[in-house]
């Protein structure tokens, strides 16, 4: 074996220590395992960043009005904007005006709306396109066996065998009821923790040890 090749190789994974039939995997854990699975690539942050970009957000949109009614102030702009219902203005069933800052305040609140629903649908698109990927694979659903050796692990489901070196593998986390073990930080096995045959803490240790000492 080389131990400078990360991709599959030849199969020889040694003796085996432990052989799993695991069930196919629900579409709510896939995206769990998947968003662990990525976390080395993505940047660390505080926990309390979103609450530091909050009070930033609001700090500068307030200088920003602070700003721009100073400015309307000293250049004696007024800016008016109104909203009725009725046939004509002498017939008016509703009316709302706004004045100065109100009208900016009007166009952020409608700035800030038109940005949440742009989310909202972009979410919704990735969410579409990570279930498409979780349906392609039918050992999700339906499941896969692996073997776990000395040298490396082995699955196999109905498209055939996949082989890797312990080299390959990028983790192994345990969380709400699931075991994750981590390939490349692209890709997973998964492991239930209440299902038959499965003994997470020796896995676990067994795992471990292959990490910190890759054969």
């Amino acid at each position: 074996m080389n131990s400078q090749q990360f991709e599959l190789f030849d199969g020889d994974i040694g003796e085996v220590k432990y052989r799993f039939n695991v069930p196919g995997l629900s579409f709510t854990d896939y995206l769990r395992g998947s968003g662990i699975t990525l976390r080395p690539l993505r940047k660390r942050r505080s926990k309390y960043f979103p609450l530091l970009v909050a009070v930033i957000a609001l700090t500068v949109m307030f200088g920003l009005l602070t700003l721009v009614g100073a400015m309307l102030t000293q250049f004696d702009i007024t800016l008016y904007m109104t909203i009725f219902q009725g046939g004509d203005e002498t017939d008016v069933n509703f009316r709302h005006s706004w004045w100065d800052i109100g009208v900016i305040m009007l166009f952020l609140y409608a700035f800030f709306v038109g940005y949440f629903a742009l989310y909202l649908r972009f979410f919704r698109r990735g969410r579409s396109f990570q279930r498409k990927v979780y349906r392609s694979n039918r050992s999700t659903e339906t499941g896969y066996y692996l073997e776990l050796g000395e040298h490396g692990l082995r699955s196999k489901t109905n498209n055939g065998v996949s082989c890797f070196k312990w080299d390959s593998v990028t983790g192994f986390t345990t969380h709400k009821g699931m075991s994750f073990i981590s390939l490349f930080a692209v890709s997973f096995f998964w492991l239930p923790d209440d299902f038959d045959g499965y003994d997470r803490d020796a896995v676990a240790a067994f795992i471990t040890a292959k990490l910190t000492k890759p054969v």
